[in-house]
C-alpha cells in the first residue's frame, strides 16, 4: 500500500512541477490549481523556489517535491501568477484571433 501511495504522490508531483494543471485562482502567496480536472491543490509560491510546496489548506493530498521539481514548479507557477494563462486558454485565444484575421484581413 505504501508503494502505491508513493507512486500516486510522485504522479502528482510530476504534474505540478511541469505545470500540467488548470489555474483556479491566484492570491498573493498561493495558486489554487486542478490536476486532471478533478484533484485540487494549493501551491505555496511565496519565499522563492526553496519554499515551493503544497499548502495544506485546500489540497487533495500531501506531495513532496525534489529540488529539481521545486525549481521547475516554482518557475512555472510564478509566471502564471503574474498573468500567464493556461495552454488551453492560450490556444482558444489564438484560434479566436485567427478567425478575426480571416474575417478582417485588411485591418
Amino acid at each position: 500500500m505504501k508503494k502505491k501511495i508513493t507512486e500516486v504522490q510522485n504522479y502528482f508531483a510530476d504534474k505540478l512541477a511541469r505545470g500540467l494543471y488548470k489555474v483556479k485562482s491566484i492570491s498573493q502567496h498561493t495558486i489554487e490549481v486542478t490536476v486532471d480536472r478533478k484533484y485540487g491543490f494549493t501551491l505555496w509560491t511565496a519565499n522563492g523556489e526553496r519554499h515551493f510546496e503544497i499548502y495544506s489548506d485546500g489540497s487533495f493530498m500531501t506531495v513532496h517535491f525534489t529540488n529539481t521539481q521545486k525549481k521547475s514548479g516554482y518557475r512555472i507557477a510564478s509566471k502564471r501568477s503574474k498573468g500567464w494563462i493556461d495552454s488551453e486558454e492560450r490556444k482558444s485565444e489564438l484560434r479566436f484571433l485567427k478567425r478575426l484575421k480571416e474575417k478582417y484581413p485588411n485591418e
